[in-house]
C-alpha cells in the first residue's frame, strides 16, 4: 500500500488519504454517490464547501484539529484526512514510544457556518430536537458512555443536516469522551460565513469541567502504545433523513458490537413496591409498607404473594424492594435478596406455596435489585462492584441465584451507572450473570448507552424531572421514540416508567383510570414498554404493547433487515459458556479498575410509588375492583387471571425447572452460611482492597441441577 504524503503543521502531522481502506471497521471505506461536498486542507485544517454552489459549510478559522492538554505530557497525533462524496473522515493516530503515560488532549472540528440558530438533537435521552441560538447558548457537555447514548452529534439549519461520528473501540481503550457544541467568538467569528459552531471531542481533563461534564475515566495513552480514533462528518440536504449522516457510526458500532443479544418483549409490566425508605424504623427495620401488620418479616409472605398473584390483565410484573428498603448503612454486602435469610418468616420467600414462586406461576416475574452495583465492604463503606474481586462476584451471584430460586426471570439493575462502575465492566458483569442464568432477562437503570443496550433492555424515566413540575409539559418530558436506538439497534427493548407523584402535586388529585390508560397508550406508541408506577393499573392489556417504532422513525432504505437485528447470544465473548470469563487483552488504557467510589449522591431512589390518596396502606390494597382477596377485595374469577398463563407450577411458568430453582437456592444459602461463618471474607471492615489485575473472577454456568 502506498503511504500518504505527510505535511507537518502546527506541531502535528497531517496525512491526506486518497481513499485507502485502512483501520478496518473504524475508518469507513471510500463511498460511492454524487459528490456534493468539496473538502481540502488549509494550513493543516479542514475546509468543506457545497460542491454545487461553493457555499461554506465548515471553515478552519484558526481552529486546530487537535490541541494537547496544557502543561502536561501530551501525545501528538498524526491526523489523516479521507474525502468522501458528502463529507470526510479524520483519523487520529497516536503513538507513544516513551516510557511515560501521555495525555490525549482534544479533537476539534472547524467552524460550521450554518447560522445563528440551529437545529440540534439532544441524545442524552431519546433525541429531542432543540434550537440553540448562539446569542444565548450555554454549551452543555455530554460524556460517553454514561451521559449520552452514542458519541455522535447531528446539527443543521434550514438547508443541511450535518452528522458527526466518533469511532473508537471503547472496550479496548476503556476511557470516556466528552462532547460539546460551542459557538466561538473572537477571530473564529470573523470573515466569511460569520460566527458559527464548532464541535469538540475531549479525551483529557482541561480543568474547567464541572458536574456531569467531568470525565469519569479520562483517556491516557500508555507507554509503548498506539491508538487510532476516527471522526466522520457527513452532510445531507435538510429534506433528507438526518440518520443518513450517522451511517459511519452505525457501521462501525455493529461491526464491533453486533446487534441486540436478547429477545425483545413488548408487553407492559405491572409495577409493585413492597417497602420504602420513609417507613424504616427500629420497629420496622426492612421498611415494609405493603400492609401495616402483615409484614413478611413478621408473618411470612402469604399475604404479599397472594395479593400480587391476584392482579389481572398483566403478563409481566416487576417487584421493587423485594427484600425491604435499601440501606446505605448496612451490614450485608448487598441488599437485594440477602434479607430473605434474616429469619424463618423471611426465608419462606422461595417456598413454592408461600413465597415469590406463587407470583411467578401467574406472571413473567421480575425482582428489582436496588443499588445493584454498590457493594458494602462494611457498614457505611460502599464501593462499586469490581469484577476482578472474587469475593464481590461470588456474593453478588449469590443474590442473583436467590432471586432465581424465587422464580424471577427478570432482574432489574438499579443504579447501573457508569460513574459507579465503568461501562466496560457493565458488559462483562452482564455477560457473567447471563452465562450463569441464560433464561433471565436483566434490565438496566437509568437509560444506558448503546453498547450496554446490546446486552440488556434498559429503563427510561418518563415522568417529570422537575419536582414540583413547573408546567403541564414538564409532566411528560419524553416526546418521541428513542431515535438513535431505533437506528442503531432495531429490536431493542426500553421500559418507559411513569409515576404520578409530580402529576398529583401539579393537579392536586390522583389520576383517573382513563388518564393512566391514555398515558400507557402514549408510552407504547413511542416504542417503550409501559411500566406504570401507580395504584391505578388498567385491567386490559389490549393496545399497550410497545410498537416497533423503527418502522416509523427510520426510512425504509436505512432499516436493518429483521434477520440482522440479533447478535450472537454472548457476542464476541461466546467462550464464556465454558465456565469462566476472560477479559480481552488491553493496552493499559485506563488503569483504574476499582469500579468507582460508590458516591452516595449517585444512587437511585427506586420508583417512589405514589402514596394512596384514599388512605389505604398499600398499592395493591388501593387497586380498583380487580384486587384479590388477599388485598381486601373480592376474589377474582378464574377467567380474570392473566391470559395465556395456565398457572401450573411456578418453575414451569417461569421457564425454569424445579432442579434449576433448587440448585440456585442451595447455592445462595451455602454462600450466606459461609459468609457469616467467616466475616473477614464476607466484606467486613478488614476486606482487602480489590485487585487491579486483569484476571476476572470465575463465573460458572447456571448451577448444575442437584
Amino acid at each position: 500500500m502506498t503511504r500518504p504524503a505527510l505535511t507537518y503543521v502546527g506541531g502535528f502531522s497531517i496525512a491526506f488519504l486518497g481513499g485507502c481502506a485502512a483501520l478496518a471497521q473504524q475508518l469507513p471505506p471510500p463511498e460511492s454517490g454524487d459528490k456534493t461536498m468539496n473538502v481540502r486542507l488549509v494550513n493543516g485544517m479542514v475546509e468543506m464547501r457545497d460542491a454545487r454552489d461553493d457555499s461554506p459549510i465548515m471553515l478552519p478559522k484558526g481552529v486546530p484539529l487537535h490541541q494537547p492538554k496544557p502543561n502536561s505530557n501530551s501525545a501528538t497525533p498524526i491526523v489523516s484526512l479521507q474525502e468522501q462524496p458528502n463529507g470526510f473522515d479524520l483519523t487520529y493516530t497516536f503513538d507513544n514510544p516513551s516510557q511515560l503515560e501521555q495525555e490525549l488532549g482534544r479533537m476539534r472540528l472547524g467552524v460550521f457556518t450554518i447560522g445563528q440558530a440551529i437545529d440540534f438533537y439532544d441524545f442524552r435521552w431519546t433525541g429531542d430536537l432543540i434550537r440553540p441560538d448562539y446569542s444565548t447558548w450555554v454549551a452543555p457537555a455530554y460524556c460517553y458512555p454514561g451521559g449520552v447514548y452514542s458519541p455522535v452529534a447531528v446539527l443543521g439549519n434550514d438547508k443541511y443536516w450535518i452528522g458527526i461520528s466518533f469511532n473508537f473501540p471503547y472496550l479496548d481503550y476503556k476511557h470516556d469522551v466528552r462532547m460539546m457544541v460551542v459557538s466561538p467568538g473572537g477571530d473564529a467569528a470573523k470573515g466569511e460565513g460569520g460566527r458559527g459552531w464548532l464541535y469538540e471531542y475531549r479525551l483529557s481533563e482541561w480543568g474547567d469541567e464541572t458536574g456531569f461534564g467531568k470525565l469519569a475515566n479520562p483517556g491516557k495513552l500508555p507507554p509503548k502504545a498506539k491508538r487510532d480514533y476516527v471522526i466522520s462528518v457527513r452532510v445531507v440536504d435538510k429534506a433528507d433523513a438526518w440518520q443518513r449522516t450517522l451511517t459511519p457510526y452505525r457501521n462501525f458500532f455493529r461491526s464491533a458490537y453486533q446487534g441486540v443479544h436478547y429477545d425483545r418483549d413488548p408487553r407492559p409490566v405491572a409495577a409493585e413496591q413492597l417497602a420504602s425508605m420513609g417507613t424504616v424504623t427500629p420497629e420496622n427495620p426492612f421498611g415494609f409498607d405493603f400492609h401495616p401488620t402483615k409484614r413478611p418479616d413478621l408473618v411470612g409472605w402469604d399475604f404479599v404473594t397472594n395479593a400480587l398473584s391476584q392482579q389481572t390483565g398483566w403478563e409481566r410484573m416487576m417487584v421493587w424492594m423485594p427484600g425491604g428498603a435499601y440501606q446505605y448503612e448496612r451490614d450485608s454486602e448487598w441488599y437485594f435478596t440477602t434479607p430473605w435469610e434474616a429469619n424463618t418468616n423471611m426465608q419462606r420467600a422461595t417456598e413454592a406455596d408461600h413465597g415469590f414462586p406463587r407470583v411467578a406461576g401467574n406472571y413473567k416475574m421480575g425482582l428489582w435489585w436496588s443499588q445493584s452495583l454498590l457493594y458494602s465492604r462494611s457498614r457505611g463503606d460502599l464501593v462499586g462492584l469490581n469484577i476482578h474481586n472474587e469475593q464481590m462476584v461470588k456474593s453478588a451471584l449469590a443474590e442473583v441465584d436467590r432471586a432465581v430460586a424465587g422464580g424471577a426471570t427478570m432482574i432489574g439493575l438499579d443504579t447501573f451507572y457508569h460513574r459507579t462502575v465503568p461501562t466496560w465492566m457493565h458488559l462483562r458483569w452482564l455477560d457473567m450473570m447471563r452465562a450463569r442464568h441464560p433464561k433471565v432477562t436483566f434490565v438496566t437503570e437509568p437509560i444506558t448507552s448503546d453498547i450496554v443496550h446490546t446486552r440488556a433492555p434498559t429503563f427510561l424515566q418518563c415522568w417529570s424531572r422537575r419536582n414540583p413540575a413547573q408546567s403541564e409539559a414538564d409532566l411528560h418530558p419524553i416526546k418521541g421514540p428513542h431515535y438513535l436506538a431505533d437506528f442503531i439497534l432495531p429490536g431493542h427493548e426500553i421500559w418507559g416508567g411513569y409515576r404520578y407523584l409530580e402529576w398529583q402535586q401539579f393537579y392536586g388529585r390522583p389520576p383517573t383510570l382513563e388518564e393512566v390508560e391514555a398515558d400507557m397508550s402514549g408510552i407504547a406508541s413511542m416504542g417503550f414498554v409501559p411500566v406504570m408506577l401507580t395504584s391505578q393499573n388498567p385491567n386490559s392489556r389490549a393496545g399497550y404493547n410497545a410498537v416497533e417504532s423503527w418502522d416509523v422513525t427510520i426510512p425504509e432504505d436505512l432499516r436493518i433487515p429483521r434477520d440482522k437485528w440479533k447478535g450472537d447470544i454472548f457476542g464476541a465473548d461466546g467462550g464464556m459458556l465454558g465456565g469462566s470469563f476472560n477479559a480481552p487483552g488491553r493496552d493499559g488504557g485506563n488503569r483504574n479498575s476499582n469500579g468507582g467510589s460508590g458516591d452516595r449522591t449517585l444512587a437511585g431512589s427506586g420508583p417512589a410509588r405514589q402514596v394512596n390518596p384514599g388512605g389505604g396502606s398499600s398499592a395493591s390494597a388501593s387497586r380498583n375492583s380487580t384486587a384479590g382477596p388477599g388485598a381486601g377485595g373480592a376474589g377474582s374469577p378464574a377467567g380474570a387471571r392473566v391470559g395465556g398463563v395456565s398457572g401450573g407450577t411456578s418453575a414451569k411458568a417461569a421457564g425454569l425447572t424445579q432442579k434449576e430453582i433448587s440448585a440456585a437456592l442451595k447455592r445462595a444459602r451455602e454462600m450466606y452460611v459461609k459468609k457469616n461463618q467467616n466475616k473477614s471474607a464476607g466484606g467486613s471492615s478488614n476486606q482487602k482492597p480489590a485487585s487491579t489485575e486483569e484476571k476476572v473472577a470465575s463465573t460458572p454456568v447456571q448451577p448444575d441441577p442437584q
